[in-house]
């Protein structure tokens, strides 16, 4: 201090020397946005550099002897290096730099800002840039400055101070940057000039390969469009295929390359070098079928497996394309690579989904094959044991396929969330567009109208096309023509201000393009991971027991039903007799056709509950399908009768009534061909559950028979009831003595015999059956049975009520086929015979019959059967008049 108490710098000692600073880790650092933040502030008033830490400023580096020295021994080259990238000469002894290192991180330069007073704005080329790897030869001259705003309240003002950032290009892959002070000496600097000196910088652990990155994507998508070109088998010779393996073989090295190789910009749609490997690989092994025996290799496909579990890149797909129809890779599943293939499914279900979806998918893959042999179904053993297994381990949460209580509702619950937030708000999406449209059709219309009448008044006509079928009812052709005039025109204003409400409801929600393309839902994407997720186990389960062939594989699937609604006994200290004990737990083949078939009763009651409509409907046909595979003809008609033993089932006795089962079926189906559009939002034929199907059992191959599952599912329900309802059985005895009119209440159509179980009956019926694993829901005694027939005698009973036919409702839906795309969905065929098959069942009423023909004649126009059958006709009619 001065006699007036002034701080005075000491320009002692070495005072043209550099400063150098050396950041370490963690010591100097902080985490920022997944990066490694370095910020360093120089004091110009007491000559001292500080970092900003979470808890406040801490002295790094102070005095002249805080750096290391800038001079080398050769003057000579000291001088040259300080002026050559300039165009004038500058004086060394004003040039003076910063280093700042941070090796000592082991990280690299991802950004860097230098932050100063706003006077050196005005100074275009007082300071530059340059790191370790661009070497002085290669500088950045610091002249784009800025304005530093910092915040006020809600504001943002400017501070004073001015930044430049510098170019990352300079700063990649270096760990070092230099800042050089080309024509002023920091030492002179005042706190007036520069308040504060900053220089932020932000680390990255990625390790600089950008340039071998390209160089690999540039290969390998040269590589693909050989073989696309076909000359694919060429590659052969030079082991591209290897090369493209070795790749791969970098997911198996440090973490740092590892990432390197797999960031992609933020933003962008670059490929990485993996991808592109993979890719090549894919296509490679789609054409080249014949040298996909180098992949199902011991240790090459165990390398690949193992390396699913990284972000998606295309191996599932990869490996599906090497067991699709390979039986050398299917005669080599073992057990251990199917354990590993489970164990990546387990680790990824929760946190990774489409890891775990990719993996099920290889494991279909596995089972995919045209026709059954020995091999596949060994094949479908060893993966329906392990995967059934894990879904026994994951039965009260997240199931593959919900056997127990707990697991229904965790399903309904995982799935509420696809079908009301993705699918429900994409089909309301669908229909505001679809509104949209029609209201800018119709108002066009209008428009060219109105203007057609402005000029033409004597010639105004009215077509259907521009008023609604109200309008046109409403307005009678006996109206003069001022009344006429009049009513278009109010006519014309309703419908624009329904038009300005619509556009207001629909800014209200969201605004969506009526003429631009809607967003298309696709499965196996993570949009949709639990609906793919629960339709990719029906497929591996179907395609493992060939499609119900297998009967291993039904054992193992009662197996783990009976286990999964077991009833925990009881301790029991008297009972000491084991050898008893095994006998109880012995299960017979009976037992494991009682659990499928119970298991199908389960199903039934649970897409009956779901009156939320939260389990997508795609997920419903899945798991109705599935059972209907799994279980025989004959089987599923016992449980539509309520044949629950093997005396029953052996006499083959009919109720005397229609069973709950039957009757909540046609109630399902109701709501099935309500939704029936919506089912094939995701494909043409609704699911790969479908198209699965489709590989084995096709339409074409008898013409003359119904072979979708879900129709004869349907007509096995409508015969069952054709042979329950009591209002046929009544007349069959009835008709020669009394009329219709003196049928019973309860038992004529609609009545109290012919009306489903409640919504509340049905959910607690449910609950205990799948709790205790039985038949049907909670019975009354035997004496309450009694009394209440005994009080119904008495005419004490519950009042009985009608309500509206079910059979007209199903059939009023199911008739009703103007918005179905049959030729599309390929059933235009198979609807013409299903609908025949329903009308044989003496079902339908007069109308009914009516409206079915007309169906009947539609389709054939489609099909074409219509041409035919007159072509025969007039053939039969010739060979008649010849003979």
């Amino acid at each position: 201090l001065t006699s007036l108490q002034q701080i005075v710098k000491l320009q002692q000692g070495r005072p043209r020397r550099g400063k150098g600073m050396l950041v370490r880790n963690p010591m100097d650092t902080r985490v920022e946005e997944n990066l490694l933040a370095v910020s360093i502030s120089y004091d110009v008033l007491l000559d001292t550099f500080w970092k900003q830490t979470p808890a406040g400023n801490e002295l790094l580096y102070q005095g002249w002897n805080s750096a290391f020295c800038t001079s080398s021994i050769d003057r000579r080259t000291e001088y040259i290096s300080k002026i050559k990238a300039f165009k004038h000469t500058i004086e060394p002894k004003k040039v003076s730099h910063w280093c700042i290192n941070c090796n000592l991180t082991g990280h690299y330069l991802e950004s860097a800002r230098f932050i100063r007073g706003s006077r050196i704005a005005t100074q275009k080329a007082f300071i530059s840039f340059y790191t370790n790897t661009s070497t002085h030869m290669n500088r950045s001259v610091a002249k784009n400055w800025k304005p530093l705003m910092r915040e006020e309240g809600d504001k943002k003002v400017e501070s004073g101070l001015v930044y430049v950032d510098i170019n990352p290009n300079l700063l990649y892959g270096a760990t070092m940057v230099y800042v050089c002070f080309n024509e002023e000496d920091p030492a002179q600097l005042s706190p007036e000039q520069d308040p504060e000196i900053t220089m932020q910088l932000k680390l990255t652990q990625l390790l600089p390969v950008r340039q071998e990155r390209y160089q690999l994507c540039k290969l390998f998508n040269h590589f693909t469009a050989v073989c696309r070109q076909g000359d694919g088998h060429l590659l052969k010779y030079y082991k591209v295929e290897i090369l493209a393996l070795r790749v791969l073989t970098f997911l198996r090295s440090t973490q740092a390359l590892c990432d390197a190789l797999l960031m992609r910009p933020v933003g962008s749609k670059e490929d990485t070098p993996f991808e592109v490997a993979v890719c090549f690989l894919q296509v490679f092994s789609e054409l080249q079928p014949m040298y996909r025996d180098l992949f199902i290799k011991g240790d090459v496909v165990r390398f690949i497996v193992r390396s699913l579990p990284y972000p998606d890149m295309g191996l599932s797909k990869f490996l599906i394309h090497v067991f699709h129809r390979n039986s050398a890779a299917i005669e080599s599943v073992t057990p251990p690579f199917v354990r590993e293939m489970m164990e990546i499914i387990r680790d990824n279900l929760t946190t990774r989904p489409i890891i775990a979806l990719d993996a099920i998918k290889v494991l279909t893959s596995m089972v995919t094959v045209d026709t059954d042999t020995i091999n596949t179904f060994d094949n479908g053993n060893i993966i329906m044991l392990e995967f059934l297994k894990e879904n026994t381990v994951l039965r009260l949460e997240s199931p593959f396929i919900a056997m127990a209580r707990e697991g229904f509702a965790s399903s309904k619950m995982n799935l509420r969330s696809d079908q009301q937030d993705k699918i429900k708000k994409y089909l309301d999406g669908m229909d505001i567009r679809k509104e949209a449209r029609d209201t800018m059709l119709r108002k066009a219309t209008k428009s060219r109208t109105n203007l057609g009448s402005s000029t033409t008044r004597t010639s105004m006509s009215v077509t259907a096309g521009d008023m609604s079928v109200a309008d046109l009812g409403a307005a009678s052709q006996s109206m003069a023509e001022g009344e006429f005039a009049a009513s278009q025109s109010m006519a014309e204003k309703k419908e624009e201000d329904e038009y300005d409400d619509g556009e207001q409801n629909q800014g209200e929600e969201e605004e969506l393009d009526p003429l631009g393309e809607a967003e298309v839902l696709e499965l196996g994407t993570m949009k949709l991971k639990d609906i793919s997720i629960a339709i990719a186990s029906i497929e591996l389960l179907l395609k493992c027991s060939c499609f119900g062939v297998n009967k291993m594989v039904l054992k193992h699937f009662s197996t783990e039903v009976i286990t999964c609604q077991m009833v925990p006994k009881e301790d029991d200290a008297n009972n000491d007799d084991d050898e008893e004990d095994e006998k109880d737990g012995e299960v017979t083949a009976k037992d494991e056709a009682m659990a499928r078939q119970r298991f199908f009763r389960h199903v039934v009651y649970w897409l009956c509950s779901d009156v939320d409509r939260d389990i997508p409907i795609v997920v419903q046909d899945a798991y109705l399908r599935m059972m209907c595979l799994l279980l025989k003809p004959h089987e599923i008609d016992d449980m539509l009768n309520d044949r629950f033993d093997e005396r029953r089932q052996r006499l083959r006795d009919v109720p005397e009534r229609p069973t709950d089962i039957v009757l909540l079926l046609i109630q399902f189906f109701i709501m099935y061909f309500e939704r029936f559009a919506e089912l094939h939002i995701f494909s043409p034929r609704i699911s790969p559950v479908v198209e699965a199907i489709d590989t084995r059992v096709v339409y074409d191959m008898s013409p003359y028979f119904v072979r979708d599952h879900i129709f004869l599912l349907l007509l096995q329900t409508l015969h069952a009831y054709n042979e329950q309802n009591t209002w046929k059985k009544w007349w069959a005895k009835n008709f020669l003595m009394e009329d219709m009119e003196d049928m019973p209440a309860e038992l004529r159509p609609g009545g109290k015999y012919d009306q489903p179980p409640r919504d509340h009956q049905v959910q607690g019926d449910f609950n205990y059956m799948v709790q205790n694993g039985t038949f049907e829901g909670e019975q009354k005694s035997a004496a309450e049975n009694t009394n209440n027939k005994d009080d119904e005698g008495a005419g004490g009973g519950e009042e009985v009520t009608t309500a509206a036919f079910i059979l007209n409702t199903l059939f009023g839906v199911l008739f009703d086929q103007r918005d179905w795309c049959h030729v599309e969905w390929a059933i235009d065929k198979e609807m013409v015979a299903f609908v025949e098959q329903i009308r044989a069942l003496e079902l339908c009423n007069p109308e009914e019959r009516a409206q079915a023909t007309r169906l009947q004649e539609y389709l054939k126009s489609l099909t074409g059967k219509e041409a035919l059958e007159d072509d025969d006709e007039e053939d039969e009619e010739e060979e008649a008049e010849n003979m």
